[in-house]
């Protein structure tokens, strides 16, 4: 009912992560190597600071209100902006980091799935399973899923339909700004079309 993390050169544990009821039976860094994610046979979620060791004053963070059967693997996606976790339910569900909400599950296997991993653009999601199957599954609109936009709501956020893609997004992204009509992404693509103008022009 622990995860070690270990030090390659010593040998020797840096850190022992207690909290879950039951067999922990995966982990996963974040990319970016400041979370640490633990999955378990209790069905939930730990979600472990070790960039900052906050966890030691606080305790991890718990997701635990998803899966009805143990979770078997979990997955940063290449932003660490997702989470996926597999379960023994037979579902895979996807989450937000940000707000540790459910974007939507992946439901279809037949059987308990093994793993689950993202593609590197993100559009794509892989899982295998015990029903023998492999399924690829198209997540490039979970932004779109009304299950996530519901819990975004939930939490008091305002969405704003963009302008220019039309892809909602909270008011918290656009910084509290009221007058902005365009998600940061489509200003981005924006600003960097007019670098892109100025460098050849230099």
């Amino acid at each position: 009912m622990t995860a070690r993390i270990w030090d390659f050169n010593s040998t020797s544990t840096t850190a022992q992560l207690s909290g879950h009821k039951n067999i922990v039976s995966c982990c996963a860094f974040s990319n970016n190597g400041r979370m640490l994610c633990t999955g378990s046979w209790d069905k939930s979620l730990h979600l472990w600071d070790i960039a900052t060791g906050s966890y030691r004053r606080t305790g991890p963070k718990t997701i635990e209100r998803g899966h009805e059967g143990s979770i078997s693997s979990c997955c940063y996606s290449p932003d660490d902006t997702m989470l996926a976790s597999a379960s023994y339910d037979q579902n895979v569900i996807i989450w937000d980091t940000k707000y540790n909400l459910q974007k939507f599950s992946l439901k279809g296997h037949n059987g308990w799935v093994n793993d689950v991993c993202f593609s590197q653009d993100q559009k794509w999601a892989l899982t295998c399973s015990s029903d023998m199957t492999i399924r690829m599954w198209n997540i490039e609109s979970e932004e779109k899923m009304p299950i996530f936009l519901a819990n975004k709501i939930s939490l008091g956020l305002k969405l704003i339909e963009c302008t220019q893609c039309g892809k909602k997004f909270s008011i918290t992204e656009a910084g509290d700004d009221l007058s902005l009509t365009r998600c940061v992404f489509c200003r981005l693509k924006d600003r960097s079309k007019v670098l892109n103008i100025t460098t050849e022009i230099e």
